[in-house]
């Protein structure tokens, strides 16, 4: 009897393990949008008491944390973990790579030397101007 108890509990455990799908780190988790308007987010599980805690928006940006069956573990761009339904959300497309632009070549001759000002006459202050009237 103990086998067949023992049997049924490992079978359980197993079973239980395969709805759970990859577990990611906040770095390495995918991208996904949100696809339907007032998705609910639940912070404790689509089970706690209560309603949700956040309706999301259409095309709001998640990381999936962990798959699960009918709900994923979903990290917001608020920083706020919890989770949302599976059929509420869809892979983000890749982000467009930035375009390339070269570096300018760089130059082999020395810079020109700073031009230099010539310096201005001291002006004289006991001559008298030409247009001036005579006394």
């Amino acid at each position: 009897m103990r086998t067949i108890w023992r049997t049924l509990s490992g079978l359980a455990l197993a079973v239980m393990a395969g709805c759970a799908g990859p577990t990611f780190t906040t770095d390495t988790a995918p991208e996904y949008l949100v696809t339907r308007a007032q998705a609910p987010f639940y912070r404790l599980g689509p089970q706690q008491a209560g309603p949700p805690d956040e309706l999301l928006a259409v095309n709001d940006r998640v990381r999936l944390l962990r798959r699960e069956f009918g709900y994923s573990l979903a990290l917001l761009t608020s920083g706020e973990t919890g989770y949302v339904a599976n059929e509420d959300l869809k892979p983000a497309p890749a982000a467009p790579k930035p375009a390339f632009i070269p570096a300018p070549a760089p130059t082999h001759h020395s810079p020109s030397p700073p031009p230099v000002e010539a310096p201005l006459p001291k002006p004289d202050l006991d001559a008298t101007p030409a247009d001036a009237p005579a006394n």
